[in-house]
């Protein structure tokens, strides 16, 4: 709100207060399951305890919506994976197949070479299962390095993201280390 006094010919007006903070909110998404491995859907805000270093810190915002996810859905392509590739494609498939139409998605494949198809993330799962047919096969097994680039793909998107992988799980070609892609 702004003040405006006007007296004898001159006018001031009242400036609004300069608010500066140094807290940020940060997203954090649970799920939680119970011995069973079954979803455990009743919970309210009072359930949880959030700490940072040790010391209870006030929950800012409690929502008990589903989040929409943004996925890479990863395949090891290399030749190590030639004997399971039905396999492969019939379990990305059925991931795919279970999206939900608030997810994006986008799938890869690495191999001595990383692709992604489609180009840019997508809701449409019809899209996503006919990229499954577009991948290409080669040797070596590029894991890191897949891994790194799918986070390079996600790193401007907000909210839920999720990179998962299909692999046998050997690397025998990355550039990258194992370790800067934990670090990542």
């Amino acid at each position: 709100m702004a003040l405006l006094l006007v007296c004898g010919g001159f006018s001031a007006f009242a400036q609004q207060p300069t608010f500066r903070t140094g807290t940020r909110t940060v997203a954090l998404y649970a799920t939680v399951t119970d011995s069973q491995k079954r979803l455990v859907p009743d919970l309210t805000q009072e359930d949880f305890q959030l700490f940072d270093n040790e010391k209870p810190q006030p929950i800012d915002l409690f929502i008990k919506e589903v989040q929409p996810i943004t996925v890479v859905v990863m395949l090891d392509t290399s030749a190590s994976m030639t004997g399971n590739l039905t396999l492969l494609e019939q379990a990305a498939e059925q991931f795919l197949l279970r999206i939900l139409p608030k997810d994006k998605g986008m799938v890869g494949a690495f191999n001595d070479k990383i692709e992604f198809f489609p180009a840019t993330f997508t809701s449409d799962r019809d899209t996503l299962i006919r990229s499954l047919r577009e991948l290409d096969f080669g040797n070596p097994t590029r894991l890191y390095d897949a891994v790194a680039a799918s986070m390079d793909r996600l790193n401007k998107i907000e909210g839920r993201r999720v990179v998962l992988v299909f692999t046998d799980g050997e690397d025998t070609g990355s550039r990258v280390g194992s370790g800067e892609v934990l670090e990542q």
